[in-house]
């Protein structure tokens, strides 16, 4: 499957879909190195997810997070 990007480039879906992992996976990844400084083993809790359309149903990437108030022990 292909749509066609804002800027008038065809882009895949898997390769959108495999971007779009991995920039969740970042994000994980930095709240759980920041978690860790400030105590040993702590891990963040997350839930990430990314939206790709906006209120009009344009192309509009972006990641929604919601973070637990305190750390879990790892």
């Amino acid at each position: 499957m292909k749509y066609i990007h804002p800027s008038g480039k065809i882009q895949s879906a898997p390769l959108q879909a495999a971007l779009r992992g991995k920039s969740c996976n970042i994000i994980e990844r930095l709240f759980a190195r920041f978690h860790a400084i400030a105590r040993p083993g702590a891990r963040p809790g997350l839930i990430l997810f990314v939206q790709t359309f906006g209120d009009l149903v344009n192309f509009n990437p972006h990641i929604h997070l919601l973070a637990a108030d305190g750390i879990l022990s790892a």
